[in-house]
């Protein structure tokens, strides 16, 4: 003799959520996204492209960011030794080829340290025009069909005085008209 089993009301209940459940598990399986690594450009001088390092482009800051985010960024480099916010200045960074390719990167963030060779005597002359040509610089970012984040790093402190004139007043100046005009978005 065969003994069926009758489930009970509690084994009916259990069964439908249990089923319930699985649809709903497979609907978020079909629906994952895999996420792309955030790309991330950084803008700048030689201190961004790692100047006087013995392997800047394994040293520098932006190959670092790489490195600690485990593959979660792309970091591209865009630093090039000498360059200027200044369009009028000795070598404005908006004229390379490593500026230009920067705009083309299609960045998620845009992380620029610009200015410490803008503080320099040949160049100084110029710097009434520094907090225009610095938003022309941002906004130019701004503009991309990406809409990046913006991140505008202060200049690095300079201790004492240098043969081209850079020194730690001008650091200060130069930060005072950033963090007035640029970085606090007036």
């Amino acid at each position: 003799m065969m003994m069926m089993m009758i489930p009970t009301m509690r084994f009916v209940k259990f069964s439908a959520l249990l089923l319930v459940l699985l649809f709903s598990l497979s609907a978020c399986v079909e629906k994952t996204v895999s996420l792309k690594p955030l790309r991330i450009t950084c803008v700048g001088d030689s201190i961004t492209y790692g100047y006087k390092l013995p392997r800047p482009s394994k040293q520098c800051y932006p190959a670092r960011l790489g490195r600690i985010s485990n593959g979660n960024w792309n970091v591209l480099n865009s630093g090039v030794n000498g360059v200027t916010v200044l369009t009028n200045g000795d070598r404005p960074a908006i004229k390379t080829d490593e500026y230009k390719r920067a705009l083309q990167s299609q960045p998620d963030v845009v992380v620029i340290m610009l200015g410490t060779n803008d503080l320099s005597d040949r160049n100084w002359k110029y710097i009434d025009e520094f907090v225009d040509d610095y938003r022309n610089i941002v906004n130019s970012f701004l503009e991309l069909p990406t809409h990046p984040q913006v991140i505008v790093c202060s200049i690095p402190p300079i201790f004492g005085e240098n043969q081209y004139g850079l020194n730690e007043h001008r650091v200060e100046e130069v930060n005072d008209l950033l963090k007035k005009n640029i970085i606090k978005g007036n």
